[in-house]
């Protein structure tokens, strides 16, 4: 094989076997070593981390010449902290306002019980959508994925602004919700990229900064359209997003499609920047990076849908929504729970779910249930954890500010503000987790402090019903339940994302997000089969009439709007709602006591400067020894690595 051209202009590859950066032109194509046998192809199904950072993909390869081209402190990495910002302000202002529009649009349509339903499929689909994007991330890159998720999030609110019945408001959340969920995920995913581990938990937090004051801005936002106006306000609520988003995402894509372009003028995006691309030079015995043809384009296409393992997705959505759906839709259908369809779903889901197991276990190419996935300590317990965390806090909170908009004489600001407080809450104690993190280097004690938190917080909620439901009980138990959840929730993630190489982040990101999110599509089938099951039922034995109750089920706007606040029919709904709800809290306080046990095997790794804890690099690629401090090393001058991944408490116990 010849060696590179010397007038070839100069890149700078990262060497697998030391962190020194050389010129490309010093450098044949067979001093790049690869760990593996170059002449098979790496089997995802049975690969280690090691084995996959060999093939690390064109998405991965561009963002890490960003963190070598520009740095942190260069102006083009300056502009994109702030690009951040402005995708985080708009996906916060949706956040922070279109709760509440929810409820109002179910409500002019009479199917306040669909909020229930509209939740379980946005969180299925939402779920399996997550690793098509991350992957799209990776196979294309990071800038692809914002386009195609931006597309997606103005057409679902065009959608649902527009609609004229309950099924196309349905099928907009759905649409729009993927978008949602995309902008957060793409967001994680770039902040995972560019952030050493020490610093992974405060900025990723910094992401949702905006919710300090945003849920109050749209609190007064959602008061001055629905004042007096909640059946048609939510139409320009969801619809003004069509016009804010694009505003607000276009700059981060600029941005990135501009340093692309840069680090293909620096030689950063060659073939050798790639060790995806270096490998197919070595095999196909050329120093020419191959262009992609029409034909080439459509093998990519399907290379993606293989490597998303898109079978096994529809499997895992369809099995899921054949599970779940019956619970929420059992109420309204032709007998109940003895129509047979509903049998059917279930059993048909249970079916699929089976098969969705064998197709991953025998069949898959790139398999959701992988090996370096699902033997991955940190993985399962961070999956475990965020589960039945979004199991008990959707069944929790499904229908909690519905049954608060009820019980209480507050105007639609105060209300909205009482929403927000979680949300608040959330974000201040998640920046106060990541510089936990970074003073401490450490996140376990403070995840189980927060999960702890957070059983304390449910208690409170199931405490906080009829002559309780004081306004300070209802506002501290949500000021617990955001404390709690932070500290859990930045925890989880940063051990998660710690714990596999970058070429696996946005994967790892997706699953987990996967996951969790069926997680509360549970949690919400769970809550809904209580809602639709007995709160009609409750509402008559407390007498009112069927054209009464028909109101309090089907929109609890209409029914304030309606049934004056201490009269008898409004205080008979209250005790209604109330016996129907108080289920629901216990069952969340039963369920959270379940992370807190999963919390107690999560492992607690150092968090020090590299992106992670498996193959030592920095956020551009670069090997560094974390354990170079002299502090660090032992009488012998040889580095105590076991000792420095131990918690203090441990080195103490030892000590003795």
């Amino acid at each position: 094989m010849e060696s590179v051209p010397k007038d070839r202009p100069n890149a700078l590859p990262v060497s697998q076997a030391s962190n020194e950066h050389r010129p490309l032109e010093e450098k044949s194509i067979e001093s790049i070593s690869f760990r593996t046998d170059s002449t098979k192809p790496v089997n995802f199904r049975e690969a280690d981390a090691t084995k996959v950072r060999e093939v690390q993909q064109n998405g991965v390869s561009r963002i890490e010449a960003f963190s070598r081209l520009f740095g942190r402190t260069h102006p083009v990495a300056i502009t994109l902290y702030f690009c951040i910002l402005a995708v985080s302000v708009a996906f916060s202002l949706d956040q922070s306002t279109t709760a509440a529009y929810d409820v109002y649009a179910t409500g002019a349509f009479n199917r306040q019980s669909y909020i229930g339903t509209i939740e379980i499929v946005e969180a299925i689909i939402v779920a399996v959508s997550k690793p098509f994007i991350a992957k799209i991330c990776d196979v294309f890159s990071r800038q692809t994925a914002y386009i195609l998720i931006l597309v997606s999030y103005v057409i679902g609110y065009i959608v649902v602004a527009t609609s004229t019945s309950a099924a196309a408001l349905c099928v907009g959340r759905v649409i729009s919700s993927t978008g949602q969920s995309g902008f957060d995920l793409i967001t994680d995913i770039i902040v995972g990229d560019l952030s050493p581990l020490q610093w992974r938990g405060f900025t990723s937090a910094m992401t949702s900064f905006p919710f300090l004051f945003l849920p109050f801005v749209g609190s007064k936002i959602q008061a001055s359209l629905c004042t007096g106006n909640t059946d048609e306000c939510w139409r320009w609520g969801f619809g003004m997003f069509c016009i804010i988003a694009p505003v607000l995402v276009s700059p981060i894509i600029i941005t990135l499609f501009y340093a692309d372009r840069q680090a293909k003028k620096a030689g950063e995006l060659s073939f050798a920047a790639s060790r995806l691309e270096a490998k197919k030079a070595q095999e196909a015995q050329t120093m020419q990076v191959q262009r992609s043809s029409l034909n080439n384009r459509f093998t990519t296409f399907g290379r993606l849908l293989d490597e998303i393992d898109i079978i096994g997705l529809l499997l895992l959505a369809l099995g899921f929504a054949l599970i779940l759906l019956p619970f929420s839709l059992a109420r309204d259908a032709d007998g109940g729970w003895s129509n047979r369809s509903m049998i059917a779903m279930i059993v048909c889901g249970f079916v699929i779910l089976g098969l969705f197991i064998i197709w991953d276990v025998k069949y898959a190419n790139y398999p959701l249930l992988n090996k370096r996935v699902w033997h991955n300590k940190t993985f399962i317990s961070a999956v475990i954890i965020d589960i039945f965390y979004m199991v008990s806090g959707n069944v929790r909170s499904t229908y909690y500010t519905t049954w608060v908009y009820v019980i209480k004489p507050w105007n639609n600001y105060e209300w909205g503000n009482f929403v927000a407080i979680t949300t608040v809450t959330l974000t201040l104690f998640g920046l106060l987790a990541g510089l936990y993190h970074r003073i401490f280097h450490r996140y376990k004690a403070l995840q189980l402090f927060g999960l702890s938190l957070r059983v304390l917080a449910l208690g409170l909620t199931y405490w906080a019903v009829g002559s309780n439901a004081s306004a300070a009980a209802l506002v501290f138990s949500q000021l617990l339940n955001g404390m709690g959840g932070a500290m859990s929730v930045v925890g989880t993630r940063v051990a998660s994302q710690a714990s596999v190489p970058h070429q696996d982040l946005a994967s790892i990101i997706s699953q987990l997000a996967l996951w969790t999110r069926l997680g509360s599509s549970v949690g919400s089938a769970i809550s809904s089969s209580m809602y639709t099951n007995t709160y009609r039922a409750n509402l008559l034995r407390e007498g009112l009439t069927a054209e009464q109750a028909t109101i309090f089920y089907g929109s609890g706007t209409k029914a304030r709007a309606q049934f004056a606040w201490g009269s008898e029919t409004r205080e008979a709904g209250i005790r209604a709602f109330t016996k129907t709800i108080r289920p629901m809290f216990l069952t969340a306080l039963c369920l959270s006591v379940i992370p807190l046990l999963a919390g107690l095997v999560m492992p607690n790794y150092y968090l020090g400067r590299t992106q992670n804890v498996v193959d030592g690099t920095t956020n551009g690629g670069a090997v560094i020894d974390e354990f170079q401090n002299e502090r660090h090393r032992g009488n012998d001058g040889a580095v105590d690595r076991v000792d420095h991944q131990q918690s203090w408490l441990q080195r103490q116990w030892q000590k003795r």
